[in-house]
């Protein structure tokens, strides 16, 4: 995922994915973590679980790795609004 996430923003920094829709794309990002979550034949399913489970779990054990800080917090953002829809 960590590697999806950065791909994702080098394109929105090369200008191939526009700001206004950086965070659905994201987002849809966290949708395939959530589905790969529940598939018991993948590696790391319960750390998929336990990231996805909330923002805080997201933020804390995630987030940390994002190279800026304003990238941790785009990335932190945009899995909040997941959440909360």
């Amino acid at each position: 995922m960590k590697q999806k996430i950065k791909i994702i923003f080098d394109l929105n920094a090369s200008g191939t994915i526009p700001n206004n829709i950086l965070g659905d794309v994201l987002i849809e990002v966290y949708k395939e973590l959530e589905k790969e979550s529940t598939d018991e034949s993948l590696t790391h399913t319960l750390l998929r679980k336990f990231l996805i489970s909330n923002a805080n779990n997201f933020e804390n054990h995630f987030a940390p790795y994002f190279e800026s800080d304003s990238l941790k917090l785009i990335a932190v953002q945009a899995f909040k609004n997941y959440k909360a829809a």
